[in-house]
């Protein structure tokens, strides 16, 4: 089972990293391999579903929401 702590991670490291961020758009759910994430927290994560997560983990700053916003403003699904 997935950790608020591993999401979180992946949220502060897009925000953080270009790099990382790319590999997110790109990549999906290959980028995440090194999180212990659930099926649920990665399709959140990946689809940019700000409601579930915030639903399950609580608000997130602007800074984490960065690559949800990213998400939710491409087209690239």
């Amino acid at each position: 089972m997935g950790e608020a702590g591993d999401l979180l991670a992946v949220l502060g490291r897009a925000a953080e990293d270009g790099g990382y961020l790319a590999q997110l758009f790109e990549k999906g759910s290959r980028a995440l391999g090194e999180y212990d994430l659930t099926l649920e927290e990665e399709a959140a994560l990946l689809s940019g579903d700000i409601r579930w997560i915030e639903e399950r983990f609580g608000p997130l700053s602007e800074t984490l929401k960065r690559w949800l916003i990213c998400r939710l403003q491409t087209e690239r699904w």
